[in-house]
């Protein structure tokens, strides 16, 4: 863990009618995000039958909790090593008051990633599960991932607080769900841009659809030699491309209109009732905000939205609020020739929900995605967890929310 105290710098911010320079006054209408008035409803499914079928085939004697996948996690962290110089969280490190986090293993010493097809995309931890920070009595945060050719899914549990914590592992899963009515599975098809994780539910965001996965529903595989290219029940052996466990999808949430694209999510504990935070992906300014009540005793979302807001931004990766404190995490370019990782940084803002404030806005991560706040215990500090997803410039990162509001 490392504190810094540092100035914050003032942000200048170009938009169609003005150029913006960010101070303690107001900002114009057009600057901040604007609310939609329109009626928008979600349609949730969700049923645990072909999962619970699939698991007797399986064994339950094979299930597994998310305390035993973390005590057999098997793959090394690294240290933090994208909050120095030109590092991809480095302008976020050197404003945050509190810094912690880590890196994959991409040393070229793991099999982590052999083909550098697979992207880190939402992040989410156990601090949204129930809001006490732990689920079976670990601390974790959750991280998802999808394959760029194949456009499968994967889900990385690590932990919380990164790497020099005593617990440097981590460790992947596959992402399946269930066919045949249970006496099978597959792959799951999922951009997996957003992750919520709500009591014993991980909410994925799949672009068109909300994907649910059951934390209830996890399963050793097996890793043999021929399982190692196979996904499914091949011979008596249920085989998930050599990962050593899988978590099964039990349910989606659509919307039945209008339309909603679900491209990041995350979860607003300070709202009563909690709220589901989706956000949509757009290289143009003007993409969706949508924010609906959850049911803390199904684990499920309302039908009909608490609102709606049009984004004054392009491409936002990650959105997370707080009532009425909302972050946007915007991504830049990718690093071409003849630039360097300083053209291509995104930007990370914040907006206090008054039309009349001014939207701030700090140099973000390069290859931005999702937020996540943790922090709801009162024993632990505000926190926001966001990510970097260009191939050798991947980090995790916590950083101190009051620096960035």
């Amino acid at each position: 863990m490392l504190r810094r105290t540092l100035s914050l710098v003032t942000a200048t911010v170009a938009t169609s009618a003005a150029v913006l320079v960010v101070t303690a006054g107001p900002a114009l209408a057009a600057d901040v995000p604007t609310k939609r008035n329109i009626t928008y409803t979600l349609s949730t499914s969700r049923s645990y039958t072909a999962a619970d079928t699939l698991g007797n085939a399986i064994g339950w004697g094979k299930n597994r909790t998310v305390d035993w996948v973390m005590e057999h996690a098997n793959r090394a962290l690294a240290p933090q090593c994208e909050a120095g110089s030109n590092g991809a969280l480095q302008p976020l490190a050197a404003v945050a008051g509190l810094e912690y986090g880590f890196c994959w293993r991409e040393d070229g010493t793991s099999d982590d990633d052999p083909d550098g097809a697979w992207y880190p995309q939402g992040i989410t931890s156990t601090a949204d599960a129930y809001g006490a920070d732990y689920y079976d009595g670990v601390q974790a945060v959750a991280v998802t991932w999808y394959h760029e050719t194949a456009k499968y899914a994967r889900l990385t549990l690590a932990p919380i607080y990164g790497y020099g914590t005593g617990v440097n592992n981590y460790r992947h899963l596959l992402l399946a769900a269930p066919t045949g009515g249970g006496t099978d599975f597959s792959e799951v098809n999922c951009h997996a841009g957003g992750a919520m994780w709500y009591g014993d539910m991980l909410y994925v965001a799949c672009t068109d659809r909300i994907k649910l996965f059951s934390f209830k529903h996890i399963f050793s595989a097996d890793t043999s030699a021929d399982c190692a290219a196979e996904i499914g029940k091949v011979g008596a052996k249920y085989c998930a491309s050599g990962y050593a466990y899988i978590m099964l999808q039990v349910g989606q949430i659509v919307a039945s209109g209008p339309a909603i694209t679900f491209s990041t999510i995350s979860l607003d504990r300070q709202a009563t009732p909690d709220k589901l935070v989706i956000g949509e992906y757009s290289t143009s300014p003007g993409a969706g905000l949508w924010r609906f009540d959850l049911d803390s005793s199904t684990r499920l979302p309302s039908s009909y939205y608490y609102d709606a807001w049009n984004m004054p931004f392009s491409s936002v990766q990650g959105v997370t609020t707080r009532d009425t404190k909302f972050w946007f995490h915007s991504s830049g370019g990718v690093i071409t020739s003849g630039e360097t990782i300083q053209d291509n940084y995104g930007k990370l803002r914040f907006w206090n929900g008054q039309p009349t404030s001014a939207v701030k806005v700090w140099t973000g991560a390069y290859g931005a995605e999702s937020l996540s706040y943790f922090g709801d215990d009162s024993s632990e500090p505000d926190t926001l967890f966001t990510l970097s997803e260009h191939p050798g410039y991947r980090g995790v990162i916590a950083i101190q929310a009051s620096d960035f509001d």
